[in-house]
C-alpha cells in the first residue's frame, strides 16, 4: 500500500507508453541501502554479521539520507599492534559523510564498538540537520 501511494504511473503522450513515476526521497527510502563488507581475509560469524546488516536496516528504515554503507575491517600490523583489529564504517550520508573507526584486540568488540559509535554520530548528525531546518522555518535569517 505505501508503493502505491508513491508509484504514479504518467501517460507519455508522444509514444502513447505509460511510465511509472517515483518520488525521488521515496524512491530512496523504498530501495535496499547498498552495504558493503572488507574484511582483509579476516572471518566473522554470520550471526555477527546478520547483526551488524540489522543495525544499518534500522538506520535507513524510514528515512532517505543514506546512499551507502562501507564496513571495513583490518587487523593492524607493527610490532606492538599485532594483535589489534581496527574496525571502520563509512556512512555516504547527505549532505557530510560519516566516518568512525575503532581498535579493539577483538573482532566482535571493535565491530560492535564502530557500529554503536556511528550509530551515534549518525543520531546527533540528523538531530542537529533537524534543528536547523526546524530553524529556518521560524526564522528566514539564520542560515
Amino acid at each position: 500500500e505505501e508503493v502505491r501511494n508513491v508509484v504514479r504511473p504518467l501517460i507519455d503522450h508522444r509514444y502513447g507508453r505509460m511510465k511509472i513515476f517515483i518520488h525521488q526521497k521515496w524512491r530512496a527510502s523504498l530501495m535496499p541501502v547498498p552495504i558493503e563488507f572488507y574484511l582483509d581475509n579476516l572471518k566473522i560469524t554470520q550471526q555477527l554479521e546478520d547483526k551488524v546488516r540489522a543495525h544499518f536496516e534500522d538506520w535507513t528504515h524510514g528515512h532517505h539520507d543514506i546512499a551507502n554503507i562501507y564496513l571495513s575491517l583490518k587487523q593492524v600490523s607493527g610490532k606492538k599492534s599485532v594483535n589489534d583489529y581496527e574496525a571502520k564504517i563509512v556512512l555516504y550520508h547527505r549532505p557530510e559523510h560519516i566516518i568512525v573507526t575503532h581498535r579493539s584486540p577483538a573482532i566482535p568488540e571493535a565491530l560492535t564498538a564502530v557500529v554503536h559509535a556511528a550509530e551515534r554520530k549518525l543520531r546527533e548528525t540528523r538531530k542537529l540537520y533537524k534543528d536547523r531546518r526546524r530553524r529556518a522555518r521560524v526564522d528566514p535569517a539564520i542560515d
